[in-house]
């Protein structure tokens, strides 16, 4: 049986500036303002440096406690309205499961919001597993993480695709004998051409994508 890895932001639905709207209102609800390098620092880290982070740029300006509870009721109340399907996606998913393809997300953002939003979204009927950085105890950008979601899913490396818009996650993937599909998202295009050189296919929108070249 073939396998189907599928990251979230960025790859099957429009979402990173979500991440950085939820950080905008909750600085701003403590008058406090939103610095863009916080968010880079954040998009490239493991979830688990967040409050060191948050520490080197607001000092004792905030709570992090109280900061991770106000921005976890911010995300409960917000996380469908600012989320988006990328074109294509649900038509491909559905015609994916008709073909057999066993399939699961993989991603970094916490399994408590991805679950609730995949059923809103209409996606999860697709799904086999959801494999996330706090279920799974691994980090997104260790190859580990995949490694331990190849064994959980029992499909074999060789048949299973990665569909990613991250270069970290497609190298990882490759490292392990996984095949990566590159897809486009703005966040990383300055990873596209790399993206690229080492992706068995790369497509700008899941529209493009041919299940039967899978």
């Amino acid at each position: 049986m073939k396998g189907i890895f599928l990251d979230l932001d960025g790859t099957i639905i429009y979402s990173m500036d979500f991440w950085k709207k939820v950080m905008k209102m909750y600085l701003a609800s403590k008058n406090l303002e939103y610095k863009e390098v916080l968010y880079q620092k954040l998009r490239v880290s493991p979830v688990s440096e967040t409050e060191k982070i948050f520490n080197e740029i607001y000092g004792n300006e905030i709570d992090f406690s109280e900061a991770n509870r106000d921005m976890d009721l911010i995300i409960r109340e917000h996380i469908a309205d600012f989320y988006n399907m990328k074109d294509g996606v649900l038509a491909k998913l559905k015609e994916l499961r008709e073909q057999g393809f066993k399939m699961c997300v993989t991603t970094a953002t916490p399994s408590k919001y991805v679950i609730p939003l995949a059923k809103k979204m209409g996606f999860y009927q697709y799904l086999d597993y959801i494999f996330t950085a706090d279920t799974l105890k691994i980090n997104k950008n260790e190859a580990d993480f995949f490694k331990k979601a190849l064994e959980e899913m029992g499909t074999k490396a060789e048949d299973t695709y990665v569909f990613d818009d991250a270069l970290y996650s497609l190298i990882n993937a490759k490292s392990l004998g996984m095949i990566p599909v590159g897809v486009y998202d703005d966040s990383n295009k300055h990873e596209t051409e790399e993206i690229k050189k080492i992706a068995k296919f790369y497509i700008n929108s899941f529209s493009e994508l041919d299940v039967s070249k899978l």
